[in-house]
């Protein structure tokens, strides 16, 4: 007996309820794989910023590969969610495999050392091949879940926005989850290997689920596809309808999606940042790491959650991407204003936590990094499902996957010269706040570009208006890059080296003023300040002696610990004899 379309519309939004939980745990899953593999390369590699800087690299340029390639082979698929289920298994498969390739990496890359007699850079451009051969099938599966899944469910040019946003937001809290289910629970738990296999099976058990339900909701007709809808009230027809014929033209197009690329640039560009910065100031133990990074997950996945609710009623969304570019740059930039202030505010914190409750302390150093990083990241998660709604073609069907697989495979890329560039040559080069000036101006010349690009209407038989939103936001962009260009936020060298999150416990009755004075007095003078590609690093003299420090920790010194400094230099030689 053949159902009905009520019972059928149902098993659609079954169906699409399922293919979320999915994703947000394959969120999940692809976190745990990227801080396990970063864990075992670093092992295999050695525990520098270039062996880190080449899995992240390597990592992102799969998810670039996948979503540009798979995006476009989405359009001539049949079935998306049963091809998406296959992705999930692969990844899975090869997921339990690669712990057993890391293994044999060091006796390789030592034979081709011997071999070639490689110099260090040499030997480090041998080790990214072969970290880029590993990782690029996974991560490129992974990247082609999100386009591949997107033409399975947002069929709907209508709702474009709300579709894909709801999907790239579960599966970043997703990847939230794992972050920190990875760094605080997993692998300290369970150890590296355990927490693979965990997420291998996860993949493997999310790919069975997605084959099963492939066979009764993509049976469904094609047009009763587009009724696979989770929100529980209906769709406004004439609000829907109006939006869908609002289309970006070609121009605009460009402009949005090269922008979006340079987005991509200036968030990874960031989050290396604030890293450095906060390092400082809660310390840069694998802890601390891991709260960075999950807070700038939240950030994105919240922007992306807020913006997909939205973005289908925007009437000038070139306009609204420029203005949330704007709000980036002043975010981001206001944030470096309370850079000097950020020791304080940690003493402050333990008027308020228990200093001897360890879920206390993590929580106080996740306020930390949220008070810095939260309002940008919440803005450019807000870019995704608005891009996509830019881009998107006029046209309902299959070209979903193209359109989300262009617009990720493009920010993605620009994240790759983000990670690498700001370690490697902005920060060595102009330091931390002239970098972070550096990515603010870009923000703003974006903003400037999409603002003279929202000016062409689609209709050329309209006069032309002057569009008060674009002249302002045009203001604005020059005012706030002359700002950029002629100051730099405070930043005092020897309080922000202070190391105060090995001492704020024992500081908290002091004010603000009192506190800088007493960690500048126990500095002594600064000789040496650099802020380079590994750490941030300072020379002081204290007393009769000199102190090295890196990321504000004393590390070697002429005076005090030289006694333990020459014991560790002779251990070697004691333990070989």
């Amino acid at each position: 007996m053949q159902k009905s379309k009520a019972a059928r519309t149902a098993e659609g939004r079954n169906a699409a309820r399922v293919v979320l939980l999915c994703f947000f745990a394959s969120g999940m899953s692809g976190l745990v794989y990227q801080v396990v593999w970063v864990r075992e390369l670093v092992l295999v590699f050695g525990a520098t910023t270039f062996a880190v800087s080449t899995v992240l690299t390597a990592f992102m340029g799969g998810l670039a590969l996948g979503s540009y390639y798979f995006g476009r082979r989405s359009e001539t698929v049949a079935r998306p969610l049963r091809l998406y289920g296959l992705l999930e298994i692969g990844i899975g498969i090869y997921g339990l495999a690669v712990p057993l390739i890391f293994a044999t990496l060091p006796a390789v890359y030592h034979s081709f050392s011997q071999w070639l007699h490689l110099s260090f850079f040499m030997l480090s451009i041998v080790r990214f091949m072969f970290a880029t051969l590993v990782l690029i099938v996974p991560t490129a599966l992974m990247g082609a879940t999100l386009p591949v899944l997107s033409s399975f469910y947002a069929r709907d040019i209508g709702r474009i926005g709300l579709k894909v946003g709801s999907l790239y937001a579960l599966n970043t809290f997703g990847a939230v989850l794992g972050a920190a289910a990875t760094g605080f629970l997993l692998i300290p738990a369970l150890g590296m290997n355990a927490a693979t296999t965990t997420a291998a099976a996860m993949n493997i058990l999310l790919g069975a689920v997605a084959l099963t339900v492939s066979r009764k909701a993509e049976a469904l007709p094609a047009l009763e596809a587009r009724a696979v809808d989770l929100a529980a009230a209906p769709s406004n027809t004439k609000q829907s309808s109006r939006s869908s014929g609002i289309g970006a033209r070609r121009g605009q197009i460009t402009v949005v999606v090269a922008g979006f690329a340079v987005s991509g640039f200036v968030a990874l560009s960031y989050e290396v940042i604030w890293s450095r910065v906060l390092s400082l100031i809660i310390g840069s133990s694998v802890y601390a790491f891991s709260i960075m990074l999950t807070t700038f997950l939240i950030g994105l996945a919240a922007g992306a959650t807020i913006a997909s609710r939205l973005v289908d009623r925007i009437r000038r969304p070139v306009s609204a991407f420029a203005l949330i570019e704007v709000a980036v740059g002043i975010t981001s930039l206001g944030g470096a204003y309370l850079f000097n202030d950020l020791p304080y505010v940690f003493v402050q914190l333990y008027r308020w936590v228990d200093s001897s409750a360890f879920g206390f302390l993590l929580f106080a150093r996740f306020l930390i990094a949220s008070f810095v990083m939260i309002a940008p990241t919440v803005l450019l998660g807000a870019l995704f499902p608005l891009v996509v709604r830019i881009v998107s073609s006029r046209k309902l069907g299959r070209r979903t996957g193209r359109t989300v697989g262009d617009a990720y495979a493009a920010n993605t890329v620009g994240a790759i010269a983000g990670s690498f560039a700001s370690g490697f040559i902005l920060i060595p080069w102009l330091g931390l706040l002239g970098s972070l000036r550096l990515c603010v101006a870009l923000n703003f010349l974006v903003a400037a570009a999409a603002f003279l690009a929202s000016g062409v209407s689609d209709n050329r038989t309209r006069p032309r208006r002057i569009d008060v939103t674009r002249v302002v936001g045009l203001a604005a962009s020059a005012l706030l890059v002359f700002t950029t260009v002629l100051g730099d936020p405070p930043w005092d060298p020897e309080v922000m080296s202070s190391a105060v999150y090995r001492y704020a416990p024992s500081l908290t009755d002091k004010s603000r003023q009192e506190l800088f004075e007493f960690l500048k007095r126990g500095q002594g003078e600064t000789l040496f300040y650099k802020e380079g590609i590994t750490a941030t690093v300072a020379v002081q003299r204290q007393g009769g002696g000199r102190v090295l420090k890196v990321n504000g920790k004393p590390e070697a010194s002429t005076a005090g610990d030289m006694p333990t400094q020459i014991l560790i230099g002779a251990l070697p030689l004691l333990v070989r004899e």
